[in-house]
């Protein structure tokens, strides 16, 4: 089973301090409307005496009961007003509650109020709480603003900090990046100058050789030329270089041997490898150089040396007989 407690205590004309298991209250009012204020919020009580229809409703939004005996209405919604308005309304309403309730006791008094002039004090205390209650709601609600507007610059001045540090770290990054480009740009230039300075010594050969008169300038030009390639190999070039300069050397060599040897009429013909029937086997060898295979027949005429550059059947051979030429086959 459980007690209740409810004890009310007037304070002033039309307010009331009420006292129960959950708390302190104030009501403020009189017969046909008041306000209950406490911690639960502030509640508007509005009655017409004599008929038992009454209504309860919470200010400031919220559920609202009408009572009638036993029966109850559905709630009406407040109207919303703008929340910097709100609060004002609030006061000016109990103040136009305080005024009224006063004003009717004057008029009509009830059998307890000993003086109708008595009822008269409660329009300033109505209008002085309604002020009251207007500034302190004032203030609660400068306050909220004023914390809602700290927040909001905190909130703002931490997207900031959080900008800042994403630009400094993409500016971080950005650095980086640039400083590891300019070092790979650094190392393929390294890179390509020691390629570059593996082709030299090739190269250096390649000009002497034009020096000497043993290649065109268009053959220089074409192995100056390799370098600039992208995936040329000094290796490569290096051979073919080596190779040309081997040869175009022993070919000056056996000219210039032949010339010294023989009549210009003979060498000319040497130098072109036009061998004839009639010349020497020293003569062969001076224009041809050391053959291939050599192969010795008995014939009846006696023994035959042949001599064969490359193949028999493809390249060229010369059959010589006691040391003269007596059958030339050049291809």
């Amino acid at each position: 089973m459980g007690f209740r407690f409810r004890k009310s205590f007037k304070i002033a004309p039309g307010l009331k301090l009420n006292v129960s298991k959950s708390g302190f209250s104030t009501t403020i009012g009189g017969r046909g409307a008041s306000v209950n204020i406490g911690k639960k919020g502030a509640y508007l009580n509005t009655s017409i005496p004599g008929t038992g229809l009454s209504s309860r409703s919470k200010m400031g939004g919220g559920r609202s009961t009408a009572q009638r005996s036993t029966t109850s209405a559905p709630a009406i919604p407040a109207t919303p007003q703008p929340a910097s308005t709100r609060w004002f309304s609030f006061g000016v309403a109990f103040a136009a509650f305080g005024v009224y309730t006063s004003l009717h006791n004057y008029v009509d008094p009830p059998a307890t109020l000993a003086k109708p002039v008595d009822a008269l004090w409660g329009v300033p205390i109505w209008v002085a709480f309604g002020l009251i209650w207007w500034f302190i709601r004032k203030q609660k609600r400068a306050a909220k603003q004023g914390r809602y507007e700290a927040y909001v610059q905190k909130q703002a001045a931490e997207e900031e900090a959080l900008r800042l540090a994403i630009e400094g770290q993409k500016q971080q990054q950005q650095e980086v990046a640039e400083m590891e480009r300019q070092r790979q740009q650094a190392r393929d230039a390294e890179k390509e100058q020691q390629r570059l300075a593996e082709f030299r010594p090739h190269l250096e050969k390649a000009t002497a050789l034009f020096s000497d008169g043993l290649i065109d300038a268009a053959q220089l030009a074409e192995w100056q030329a390799v370098p600039e390639r992208k995936y040329s190999s000094a290796f490569s070039l290096g051979l073919e270089i080596d190779s040309a300069d081997y040869r175009l050397r022993a070919e000056r060599k056996r000219k210039e041997n032949i010339r010294s040897k023989y009549e210009e009429a003979v060498s000319d013909k040497l130098i072109d490898r036009k061998i004839e029937t009639g010349m020497t086997r020293e003569q062969v060898l001076d224009s041809f150089g050391e053959p291939t295979k050599t192969e010795r027949v008995l014939t009846k005429a006696g023994e035959r040396e042949t001599l064969i550059y490359g193949s028999k059947s493809a390249g060229s051979y010369f059959h010589i007989m006691d040391g003269v030429i007596t059958k030339a086959v050049v291809r």
